[in-house]
């Protein structure tokens, strides 16, 4: 069989186009942001974290409340995270007892200026986007007091969570570029403080053959973002099935995959990718199933941006 068929591949994802970029030497650019609603003659006082007013309204997801301190249940889910990304070391554990070392409380009355990172598209009429806590780089998260006590227990799990999924969003390395908004952070706490699954990157891989490794060598190039994907067949249906590591410089938490069949040539094939975080991405393969094992070309677009590179394609038992 051959494998050698890629020749330009184009993403769409209108959900992350990020421009955001961090500036300022104490303030990092980012923290967990809540509606606030006042009190009128029909309806009470309401605060709420934006994760969790995003999640109920655009993914129709409701947090399960509890009364159980935000220190335990935030605690409660470093297993999952962990387990998500294949973390033997209790990397979640280590960062949710750090991030909440780090909560320094400001005197009552005092306030904190709105961050750069939300791109939220929705908010309540007649609320106000309010910023509840601001990580900064001097190791040191501020939290409005007067907003925190407003929370209830499951609000402030929340926000810890936020802190901790988006710190680790955020970070860069030789190849990820890191996030530079928090909004795929804010999905990923819906659906924790939701109940609900994640499917994981690797999850049910097909373990009959693994065809190829394809990454674009663009970051180390040009400084542009890296994406990664690899090619399994499946015995059983004789599919091809292509999962992504990372798309446009960015980690992936949840799973983003697709079947092909890759035994009938096509100058064309358009394939659509399902993930819970990353939202729903098109995928456009141009000169299908070709007979070359050369660069290939890759160009991804997520919103109205666009980065074109190199790909490079080589067999499992090539280093």
């Amino acid at each position: 069989m051959s494998i050698g068929f890629i020749k330009k591949v184009i993403l769409w994802s209108g959900l992350f186009a990020s421009s955001t970029l961090f500036a300022g030497v104490r303030d990092i650019g980012n923290g967990g942001a809540g509606v606030y609603c006042q009190a009128t003659t029909n309806s009470p006082e309401r605060l709420q974290l934006l994760d969790i007013y995003e999640g109920q309204i655009l993914l129709g997801i409701s947090p399960i409340e509890s009364s159980v301190p935000y220190e335990k249940q935030a605690m409660s889910h470093a297993a999952y995270l962990d387990n998500l990304i294949d973390n033997k070391d209790s990397y979640f554990e280590e960062r949710i007892t750090h991030i909440m070392s780090m909560l320094r409380f400001l005197p009552v009355g005092v306030g904190l200026g709105n961050t750069n990172d939300l791109n939220n598209i929705i908010y309540p009429k007649n609320c106000q986007i309010v910023q509840v806590l601001n990580y900064t780089d001097q190791d040191v998260i501020y939290v409005d007091s007067d907003l925190w006590a407003k929370f209830s227990e499951t609000e402030k799990t929340a926000a810890i969570l936020h802190e901790v999924v988006y710190e680790y969003f955020r970070a860069e390395n030789s190849f990820i570029v890191g996030d530079r908004d928090s909004i795929r952070t804010r999905r990923v706490i819906a659906f924790l403080l939701g109940g609900r699954n994640l499917k994981k990157v690797d999850e049910s891989l097909p373990t009959d053959k693994k065809l190829m490794h394809c990454e674009t060598n663009a970051y180390r190039e040009s400084g542009k973002p890296l994406t990664s994907l690899t090619l399994y067949q499946r015995a059983d249906s004789g599919l091809t099935y292509v999962q992504f590591q990372s798309i446009n410089g960015r980690r992936l938490l949840s799973q983003a995959a697709f079947d092909v069949n890759i035994d009938s040539p096509k100058s064309v094939l358009i394939a659509q990718i399902t993930s819970s975080i990353d939202g729903d991405i098109t995928v456009k393969i141009e000169n299908f199933f070709q007979d070359s094992f050369a660069d290939e070309k890759i160009e991804i677009r997520q919103g109205s941006e666009l980065s074109s590179s190199v790909m490079e394609c080589w067999p499992p038992e090539s280093p």
